[in-house]
Protein backbone atom coordinates (compact mmCIF):
# COMPACT_ATOMS: atom_id res chain seq x y z
CA UNK A 1 0.00 0.00 0.00
CA UNK A 2 2.52 2.44 1.20
CA UNK A 3 4.47 2.08 -2.24
CA UNK A 4 1.05 1.75 -4.29
CA UNK A 5 0.42 5.09 -2.88
CA UNK A 6 3.86 7.15 -2.65
CA UNK A 7 3.76 6.32 -6.59
CA UNK A 8 1.21 7.75 -7.33
CA UNK A 9 -1.89 5.01 -7.10
CA UNK A 10 -4.38 7.00 -5.21
CA UNK A 11 -5.05 7.32 -1.59
CA UNK A 12 -4.50 5.06 1.16
CA UNK A 13 -4.01 4.57 5.03
CA UNK A 14 -0.83 3.82 5.99
CA UNK A 15 0.82 3.22 8.82
CA UNK A 16 3.46 6.51 10.95
CA UNK A 17 5.81 4.52 11.00
CA UNK A 18 6.47 3.76 7.25
CA UNK A 19 4.48 7.19 5.79
CA UNK A 20 6.49 9.70 8.31
CA UNK A 21 9.83 10.06 6.26
CA UNK A 22 7.93 10.35 2.90
CA UNK A 23 5.30 13.21 5.24
CA UNK A 24 8.36 15.37 6.58
CA UNK A 25 9.84 15.54 2.89
CA UNK A 26 6.68 16.25 1.16
CA UNK A 27 6.48 13.19 -1.31
CA UNK A 28 2.96 12.45 1.00
CA UNK A 29 0.48 14.23 2.45
CA UNK A 30 -1.86 13.61 5.23
CA UNK A 31 -5.36 14.93 3.50
CA UNK A 32 -7.50 13.83 6.64
CA UNK A 33 -5.43 15.05 10.30
CA UNK A 34 -8.19 14.73 12.25
CA UNK A 35 -9.20 11.06 11.30
CA UNK A 36 -7.30 7.91 12.32
CA UNK A 37 -7.81 4.36 11.88
CA UNK A 38 -9.17 1.88 14.62
CA UNK A 39 -6.04 0.42 16.62
CA UNK A 40 -4.75 -2.77 14.92
CA UNK A 41 -3.92 -6.09 17.04
CA UNK A 42 -0.98 -7.75 16.51
CA UNK A 43 0.19 -10.92 17.95
CA UNK A 44 3.75 -12.75 17.69
CA UNK A 45 3.42 -16.46 16.78
CA UNK A 46 6.39 -18.88 17.78
CA UNK A 47 7.12 -22.47 18.77
CA UNK A 48 6.45 -23.01 22.15
CA UNK A 49 8.91 -22.38 25.11
CA UNK A 50 10.83 -25.48 24.05
CA UNK A 51 14.29 -24.71 22.92
CA UNK A 52 13.79 -20.85 21.75
CA UNK A 53 17.26 -19.27 20.31
CA UNK A 54 18.65 -16.99 21.87
CA UNK A 55 18.00 -14.61 19.17
CA UNK A 56 13.87 -15.46 19.42
CA UNK A 57 13.64 -15.42 23.09
CA UNK A 58 15.35 -11.50 23.11
CA UNK A 59 13.20 -10.63 20.28
CA UNK A 60 10.14 -11.49 22.06
CA UNK A 61 11.25 -10.25 25.43
CA UNK A 62 12.16 -6.92 24.10
CA UNK A 63 8.29 -7.09 22.54
CA UNK A 64 6.77 -7.61 25.77
CA UNK A 65 8.51 -5.13 27.22
CA UNK A 66 8.17 -2.57 24.60
CA UNK A 67 4.60 -2.81 24.43
CA UNK A 68 2.54 -3.49 27.73
CA UNK A 69 -1.45 -4.30 27.02
CA UNK A 70 -3.25 -1.18 26.19
CA UNK A 71 -0.23 1.20 25.04
CA UNK A 72 -0.24 2.15 21.12
CA UNK A 73 2.25 0.16 19.20
CA UNK A 74 3.35 2.93 17.44
CA UNK A 75 3.64 6.52 20.08
CA UNK A 76 5.21 8.38 17.31
CA UNK A 77 2.80 11.18 15.72
CA UNK A 78 2.71 12.03 12.20
CA UNK A 79 5.18 15.32 11.74
CA UNK A 80 3.24 18.38 11.43
CA UNK A 81 2.62 20.20 7.73
CA UNK A 82 5.24 22.34 6.38
CA UNK A 83 4.31 25.95 6.26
Amino acid sequence: MHRLVLNGAGVGVISCYLCAPDLEAGRLVHLLPAWSSAPVVVNLVFPGRRELTPAVRAFVDYLKASNPPGMHWQNNTIPPLKQ
